[in-house]
Order: C-alpha cells, then sequence, then structure tokens
C-alpha cells in the first residue's frame, strides 16, 4: 500500500470516529435550604413539570422532577413554615430560583462525569417573603 492510500484510510477513519462519537454531559440541580425555616417548595420548569415538596431546614433535595439544565425553573414559590411567601419567575434578572445564572457550580460530582449545580436559599431569601396578606 502507497503512503497516500494509507493517510486516506487513517484520514477517513478519524472523519468517521469524529462524526459519530457522541459525548454526553449530564448537568444535575439541587435545591438547599439554609434559612432556618422548613420550606414548602412549589415549582414548574418548562410548563412541563409541575412538582411540590417539602424542603425541611439545613437539607439538600434533588426532587423527581428536578430540571436537568438547560430546563429552565419559569416559576417558584417559596412557602416558609411561619407562613410568608417568596415568589420567583422567568423574568427576575437577579438572584433568583428562576435565573441560572445565580446558580453554584457543585464540583463535589465533577469526577462522576455530571455537573451539578445548585441554588442555595439562604436567609437573604427569607427576608425578601411577606406575608399573604402584605402582597
Amino acid at each position: 500500500m502507497d503512503i497516500k492510500k494509507i493517510l486516506v484510510l487513517i484520514l477517513s477513519v478519524l472523519t468517521f470516529h469524529s462524526c459519530h462519537y457522541v459525548d454526553y454531559w449530564y448537568y444535575d440541580f439541587i435545591l438547599e435550604n439554609k434559612t432556618g425555616y422548613d420550606i414548602t417548595v412549589e415549582w414548574d420548569i418548562n410548563r412541563d413539570c409541575e412538582e411540590s415538596f417539602v424542603l425541611q431546614k439545613g437539607l439538600i433535595q434533588q426532587a423527581g422532577c428536578v430540571p436537568r439544565l438547560p430546563a429552565k425553573i419559569d416559576s417558584a414559590t417559596i412557602t416558609f413554615e411561619d407562613g410568608k411567601v417568596l415568589q420567583y419567575s422567568s423574568q427576575d434578572v437577579g438572584r433568583s430560583l428562576c435565573n441560572q445564572d445565580s446558580y453554584e457550580l457543585d464540583d463535589s460530582r465533577s469526577g462522576e462525569g455530571l455537573e451539578t449545580y445548585k441554588y442555595v436559599l439562604t436567609e437573604e431569601d427569607y427576608a425578601l417573603a411577606v406575608m399573604p396578606s402584605e402582597e
């Protein structure tokens, strides 16, 4: 075999391999509650998935219907155990459960081929919440 045929064969194999190789990246999303209150979370993800769950203070939740990025939380309501409510919407531009720019990259699972993002609910979120009668 001459050198031209060998080069064509190598390039063909490399081209076929690069066109058919798919590298899948999975993104997980978790929610951490550091508010000091048990909370009820209700969210709507890409209008396809609505979910409600209780997240106790100090715990982390990866719910059954969590967004796999680039899925987006369209709206969310956080109800604190004392009755205060915090609303998030897809129009939020600052720190918000519906704004992916507010998410933190969690490197603790990076060796597993997963990129995990999290949103930490803090006292800052609680301070923004209002009683339903104050809305």
